[in-house]
């Protein structure tokens, strides 16, 4: 690359696995590009409309990934640029104080849901990577033994495992703008983003929650 990216141009948002960041990501990109166009959620997930702006940047692998590399955060970023027209980024919580200490911006923000039981069902469906973390990783710490061959093996490493983000998450609250993305898919309070970013197309955003918690069903 040529020209170095200005990073203060992207958004960053930072989630743990389950609490919507790729949601808050749509709502911002229909917000913020002229030419977004949503024509509906094809599942349970907004995944289908996100677009990263940075390869090997998103989930807690990839960050691990980074970690070992011993790059800064600046290079990484400048390396795995996308040019795919984006300025998103969704990232996994642990990515936070990489990005938050190099990068001073108004753009970084935490999406979380301060419902833990919703979290929960959410990341429940992330069962397989909770027994990731649990077995390959080894970053969470368990209160007591239990045997992979035990029938409520995955219930119990996914209530650890989320245990262990929320602690993360926790510690990062205050440290930066953020948003309970709970008040937007129950009762379509838009009011909480624009401290974050302006809104310009109120009737995009009530047809993106409404199909997103018709796919919830």
């Amino acid at each position: 690359m040529d020209k170095l990216l200005n990073l203060n141009d992207f958004w960053f948002i930072f989630y743990i696995p389950g609490s919507c960041g790729s949601l808050l990501s749509v709502l911002l990109k229909s917000q913020i590009e002229k030419n977004f166009v949503f024509t509906g959620f094809n599942d349970n997930t907004a995944h289908a409309y996100v677009k990263n702006a940075f390869n090997n940047t998103h989930s807690y692998k990839s960050y691990r990934s980074f970690k070992k590399s011993n790059i800064a955060i600046d290079q990484h970023l400048q390396k795995n640029y996308c040019n795919n027209n984006s300025n998103i980024q969704v990232c996994d919580i642990n990515w936070f104080d990489s990005i938050h200490k190099t990068i001073k911006s108004n753009k970084i923000i935490i999406c979380y849901i301060s419902d833990e039981e919703l979290a929960y069902k959410n990341y429940s469906q992330k069962d397989n990577l909770a027994v990731l973390l649990a077995n390959d990783y080894g970053h969470v710490a368990h209160p007591f033994n239990i045997k992979k061959t035990h029938k409520k093996y995955k219930q119990v490493i996914v209530r650890e495992s989320l245990y262990w983000y929320l602690q993360i998450l926790k510690k990062k609250l205050n440290q930066t703008k953020s948003i309970d993305i709970l008040g937007i898919i129950q009762k379509k309070n838009f009011s909480i983003l624009e401290p974050i970013f302006k809104i310009t197309n109120k009737k995009l955003l009530n047809d993106i929650v409404d199909d997103y918690n018709k796919n919830q069903k």
